[in-house]
């Protein structure tokens, strides 16, 4: 009976066999505490280009259970007396290379009966689980059973050409973002540009439909353009590999993004080959670190075969994440459990970076101001002889912008100096009152001069001319990353000379002075406390504002800008050196622009 009702649907024209095709091509085993296989499917269609699914076979035995509940509620599907007969679960042996091998076939089997049936390969159930484009599904309801027929009564030629059909939003995301990679241009915003796409697009009633195969194109590109995972590598700029693997860990990471799992099963069925070529150990040993210990965690963990001299070579990297995985374990019995990115790394800068900052507990903060003063004036004395010179956006007020590394600290050095249309005194109330006066959230932050700090707080008022501020600036690899600075600015004024410096630098163990009241101590305290597990404590050493008269003109005013950064903290302006972006400069200009509008307000 279920061979003639199915010999009269081919009579009736219909061989969806055309339009909608599966092959098995890989199968890859998760190690876990539940093992389990992953198989890659491509899906064709003479409409469109063919994609990849991955699978298990628990999502198999989840579609059948729902078919067979289907077919008997179903006349027509009931007429047809379908008999669909899934593979067994098999309790030993399970992962066995010839089961696996045996189980893929018969699971190709299985999915291929399914599709000679028109009215059950049309069923939503059959289209999720293929996860056929919208585009192609309504194409195939559309279709009408004499479209399928064969031509002047020969068959049908099956055609392995795909054309472009009509791309998604997601298609067309992930296009252009393999694009702009490719052309080692704006990648950094391309990158942003995506993030800031997709993670906003999570919280809506309509969130993207990565599917599998668009998944693993994002990840290893195309025969044209150079996917996410090719991006990490360090070739040519810095910025640009720091921002792909940052990006590539907010997809894989769980708590961050509700659909990371079938992101993690994509990246897991990579060719292993790829890992290698992310250069997995310079991740680690640059400022990048954490980004390289979670993508090490995670093939470490799933794949335990793959030994890891192959993705990460270089033994004291492999060392440092040892390290890393045991903190990770022994604070909270899983490595990576429930840790906030922020806890463990305090850690790391307590022994690292800290030390850089000014202790609180063990100086005078006139004590500190002093200290400040002095090495900002040994930076502004450096001769610009070892500084390399960084192109900027065309402008008229001489902006000039430079900036070294030092091989043996690997700390930064920047030097801005750029003219201001107004007097020294006015520049200088405009930057102090910018620098300790004006409070503002994310929501108010084109209040600053410095578009990069998007929240601003002080903290106390020490006296007169010496205050703590709080400034969160956002990272320059991610519109959802940021890192913040505790400060001790200092205020320090010539009025008689017209020379005028702000200058501030880091404090660490910074307490709130007993006088305060117990709820401004209160509102202190939560400002300072970092809870935020996408903000990292970063480090500034002596830098600041020196603004003198012009030359040529006692109302115009000279303006120098020196920063010593560590070489995490340099992160903040770094995309600006490398040419990533041109943010910094424009801050900088800015000033005028700003002094000139409040000129015109005052008036």
């Amino acid at each position: 009976r279920t061979e003639r009702k199915h010999n009269l649907s081919r009579r009736q024209g219909i061989n969806m066999s055309d339009l909608l095709r599966v092959k098995f091509t890989a199968s890859n085993a998760v190690r876990s505490k539940r093992p389990y296989t992953i198989y890659e499917i491509e899906v064709r269609s003479t409409s469109t280009m063919p994609w990849l699914l991955y699978k298990r076979y628990r999502d198999f035995d989840n579609l059948h259970e729902q078919l067979v509940k289907l077919m008997s509620s179903n006349a027509d599907l009931e007429r047809l007396d379908i008999k669909l007969h899934l593979p067994p679960k098999r309790l030993v042996r399970s992962m066995a290379p010839d089961v696996v091998a045996k189980r893929q076939k018969e699971l190709e089997g299985y999915l291929q009966h399914i599709l000679s049936f028109p009215l059950l390969m049309r069923n939503q159930l059959v289209m999720d689980f293929l996860s056929v484009p919208e585009s192609l599904r309504a194409m195939l309801m559309r279709r009408k059973p004499t479209e399928d027929a064969s031509t002047n009564g020969l068959p049908r030629q099956r055609s392995d050409s795909f054309g472009f059909s009509s791309q998604t939003e997601e298609e067309r995301e992930v296009n252009q973002l393999l694009k702009e990679l490719s052309l080692q241009k704006n990648r950094v915003k391309a990158l942003n540009k995506f993030e800031k796409w997709y993670f906003e697009k999570c919280t809506k009633k309509d969130p993207p439909n990565m599917r599998p195969d668009l998944i693993k194109k994002l990840y290893t590109g195309d025969e044209t353009h150079q996917g996410l995972v090719h991006s990490c590598r360090l070739l040519h700029s810095k910025v640009a590999w720091r921002a792909s693997i940052a990006l590539l860990v907010r997809l894989l990471d769980i708590e961050r993004n509700r659909y990371a799992r079938i992101f993690q099963e994509v990246f897991l069925t990579l060719q292993q080959g790829l890992y290698k070529e992310m250069y997995l150990h310079q991740h680690i040993n640059e400022t990048s670190q954490e980004d390289g210990f979670k993508i090490v965690h995670l093939i470490e963990n799933n794949l335990p075969a793959l030994d890891h001299k192959f993705y990460v070579p270089d033994e004291a990297a492999w060392k440092h994440y040892e390290k890393w995985e045991k903190l990770q374990r022994d604070s909270f019995g899983v490595a990576g459990g429930t840790k906030r990115r922020n806890e463990f790394f305090e850690d790391d800068l307590n022994e690292q970076q800290m030390e850089y900052a000014y202790n609180w507990d063990e100086m005078q903060y006139a004590e500190i101001a002093e200290n400040i003063f002095s090495l900002y004036r040994e930076l502004s004395a450096e001769s610009d002889a070892d500084y390399q010179k960084v192109n900027t956006v065309k402008n008229d007020c001489g902006l000039k912008v430079r900036y070294k590394k030092d091989p043996f600290t690997k700390q930064w050095k920047l030097k801005i100096t750029f003219a201001v249309d107004h007097p020294p005194e006015s520049v200088y109330n405009f930057l102090s009152t910018q620098m300790i006066n004006v409070h503002w959230t994310a929501d108010q932050s084109d209040m600053s001069w410095n578009t990069k700090i998007i929240q601003q707080q002080q903290v106390e008022k020490l006296d007169a001319m010496h205050f703590i501020i709080h400034q969160t600036y956002k990272s320059f690899n991610s519109m959802y990353k940021f890192s913040d600075f505790l400060l001790l600015t200092c205020l320090r004024k010539d009025v008689q000379a017209k020379r005028f410096h702000i200058l501030f630098a880091s404090v660490n163990n910074y307490r709130v002075s007993l006088h305060s009241s117990q709820q401004q101590q209160s509102k202190m305290q939560q400002i300072l406390k970092n809870n935020n597990s996408n903000t990292k404590r970063a480090i500034l050493l002596p830098s600041g504002f020196e603004i003198r008269p012009a030359k040529d003109n006692v109302n115009k005013s000279h303006v120098s800008f020196r920063a010593h950064y560590t070489n995490e903290s340099v992160l903040t302006v770094s995309a600006d050196l490398l040419g990533e972006t041109d943010e910094l400069f424009h801050s900088v200009l800015r000033i005028e622009q700003l002094i000139s509008a409040e000129m015109v307000h005052i008036k």
